[in-house]
């Protein structure tokens, strides 16, 4: 019967016969009684040994392809979750920069409208400031020029009023010392006619001593 020994690997391997059979002379010679019946025992079990060795052979056959068959599952597994998990990273990775460009975007474009809103807010306050600036001294020239108009008006009143009153007090004085003249002539012609009008009186006569 032939013996076995282990692999490495841990695989069952037949190992052929390293006795070999010793014959004898008397064996040569003459078959002794009985030699053919162990002759054809003799065929028969090595017939089966090397039957069994074949099937052994299969099966480690069949064992190997199925190790290989398993070990390239396995690869092609692990190529499959690498690449799903790579895709997956990708994907994800692809999503959060859309997210990241999105929202950056988002904050870039309320940055400007915010800016560009607080342009026009400081640019309208400027306009407003300067129109009320502009508006302000034409205001203030614009008083000025009606203050300065009602001052020569009052001046102008005052004066044509002094003037007036200069005139009628200058005719009042002409006209009373108008009047005091002929009064006064008045009166010197009535003392002149009265003189010349009165008789002589009569000279009284010397009383007798």
């Amino acid at each position: 019967m032939a013996r076995t020994r282990r692999r490495r690997g841990g695989t069952v391997r037949a190992v052929k016969r390293t006795v070999r059979r010793v014959r004898s002379t008397a064996s040569r010679r003459a078959p002794a009684a009985g030699g053919d019946i162990v002759k054809t025992l003799v065929r028969e079990l090595e017939r089966r040994l090397s039957a069994i060795e074949r099937i052994v052979a299969r099966l480690e056959g069949n064992v190997r392809r199925a190790a290989t068959r398993t070990t390239a599952k396995r690869a092609t597994a692990k190529r499959s979750t690498a690449k799903r998990r790579t895709t997956a990273r990708r994907s994800t990775a692809k999503r959060t920069t859309r997210r990241r460009t999105g929202t950056a975007k988002r904050a870039a474009a309320k940055r400007t409208t915010r800016r560009s809103t607080a342009k026009r807010s400081t640019a309208k306050r400027r306009t407003t400031a300067k129109r009320a600036a502009a508006k302000r001294p034409a205001r203030r020239t614009a008083k000025r020029t009606t203050a300065k108009r009602t001052t020569a008006k009052r001046t102008t009143a005052k004066r044509a009023g002094a003037k007036r009153t200069t005139a009628k007090r200058s005719t009042a004085k002409r006209a009373g010392a108008k009047r005091s003249t002929a009064k006064r002539a008045g009166a010197k012609r009535g003392g002149r006619k009265a003189a010349a009008a009165a008789p002589a009186s009569p000279v009284p006569a010397p009383a007798a001593g």
